[in-house]
């Protein structure tokens, strides 16, 4: 079973997830899952590049 992560974002940071969020159609928990797939995802191509050169 995942573990739980909890965030705790200053009001501002959590205005502009609630922006963020809104503007997607999403929640803020299923924008800040995506948000934190987009960064795995992009991290893992980065480290694929530096593994093969």
């Amino acid at each position: 079973m995942p573990n739980d992560i909890y965030i705790h974002p200053t009001p501002a940071e959590q205005r502009l997830l609630e922006q963020q969020a809104t503007a997607r159609g999403m929640s803020i928990d299923d924008f800040v899952a995506w948000a934190l797939r987009q960064a795995l995802a992009d991290t893992d191509t980065d480290l694929q590049l530096i593994i093969k050169h």
